[in-house]
Formats: structure tokens, C-alpha cells, sequence
């Protein structure tokens, strides 16, 4: 390093920091359960980050974060997101705590200004229920043993075009499939038409 490069480092150490930009934006800058858009969710998240950091921010804020965007039908949305409520000991509680919180998730559809907040496969379920209405009277596909994924995969594909009703084969429908074990999860872009592969336990067998 030259004199002069070592002069300019020092230079810039002796600097104050460059300010902090004032949040403007609705969204409080932590949990909430109200209706705000995505786009301001996003930006009070980021607004929380340039303050306090991007290292634990998803936990140490509580904050909604990672927003996911899902193929919806016309007028409306589908934008899923979590906010980890859990005790994070190691950031805000070097003592120990009584936290009591969870991973929520939410769904939310702007296009209605419309939320709900839960666990994952109950926010899922919410949403196709207020932009798919009907979707629990589609026909189940039949749980088949030791199959491997790649084979479930092509059967899916088969199985909905042949008995899926033509007006749920339209781009972003769900499919219903029969589901047992630990396997209930509702699976995002694998119906034929990139909508869910929503999980039904009751006639898995």
C-alpha cells in the first residue's frame, strides 16, 4: 500500500458515518398483523436493515420477510411470507427469556387487501379458499405405494389433464393429491398449471 493510499484509509476512518435515511413508508418497523402491501412490507424490512444490519435480521426484527410471489387468477394476488416470532436468545436476550412466538406465515392478496396469518398449509388453504372458491370439491389423486418422485411427478401431470374439470385447467389452478406420513406439506408450482399441489390426508388410503 502506498503513502497515499494508507493517507486516503485513514482519511475515510476519521469520517463520521454517512447518515441513516428517515423511514417514510406506513409500515411500522415490527411485527404486525395489519394489512400493508408487499411493497411496503418489503421496504420497512430494508429500512430496518440499513439500521440495525442484515446479520439475524429475519429473527431479531420479527419482521415479515422473504416474500414469495405464486401465479393467482385474474383480480387477484398470491404473495406468501414469514416472520420468525421465536426467542432469539443469542441477539436480544444475553440473560435468558420467556419468549413464547413461532414461524408464522401469511398469505396475503393485495389486489382484495386481504391477510391471513397462521401456519403455512392453514395461510395456503385460506388463500385458495378467497381466489379459488371450489377447490375442495376437486377429485383427489389416489395415494399409490412405493413410487418414486420422478414417477409421481409424470402420474400428477397425467392424472390432472385426464381428471381435472377443464375449467380448473387454466394457468395457477391447484391439484389435490391423496398424502400420508410426513409428507402433508402443500407443494407451491406442481400442478400442471404451476399452482399448488394441495395435500389430502383424509382419503389417502
Amino acid at each position: 500500500m502506498t503513502a497515499m493510499m494508507q493517507l486516503e484509509f485513514d482519511l475515510e476512518a476519521l469520517l463520521p458515518p454517512p447518515p441513516i435515511p428517515e423511514y417514510m413508508g406506513r409500515a411500522p418497523m415490527h411485527y404486525t398483523g395489519d394489512f400493508y402491501t408487499v411493497d411496503e412490507l418489503a421496504d420497512v424490512f430494508r429500512a430496518w436493515v440499513t439500521r440495525n444490519g442484515s446479520f439475524g435480521s429475519h429473527s431479531r426484527s420479527h419482521m415479515w420477510v422473504a416474500a414469495t410471489g405464486h401465479p393467482a387468477p385474474a383480480g387477484h394476488t398470491f404473495t406468501t411470507m414469514t416472520a420468525d416470532l421465536r426467542c432469539s436468545v443469542a441477539y436480544d436476550h444475553p440473560r435468558g427469556c420467556s419468549c413464547v412466538g413461532a414461524l408464522l406465515h401469511r398469505a396475503q392478496c393485495d389486489a382484495c387487501e386481504w391477510v391471513a396469518v397462521g401456519n403455512e398449509n392453514h395461510v395456503i388453504e385460506a388463500w385458495h379458499d378467497h381466489a379459488w372458491p371450489g377447490w375442495r370439491d376437486l377429485p383427489v389423486m389416489p395415494l399409490k405405494d412405493r413410487e418414486s418422485p420422478a414417477a409421481r411427478s409424470k402420474r400428477i401431470i397425467r392424472w390432472a389433464q385426464e381428471h381435472q374439470p377443464l375449467g380448473w385447467q387454466v394457468e395457477g389452478a391447484p391439484i389435490r393429491t391423496a398424502r400420508d406420513g410426513l409428507g402433508t406439506r402443500h407443494v407451491e408450482s406442481r400442478s400442471p398449471w404451476k399452482g399448488y399441489d394441495l395435500a389430502e390426508t383424509e382419503n389417502a388410503r
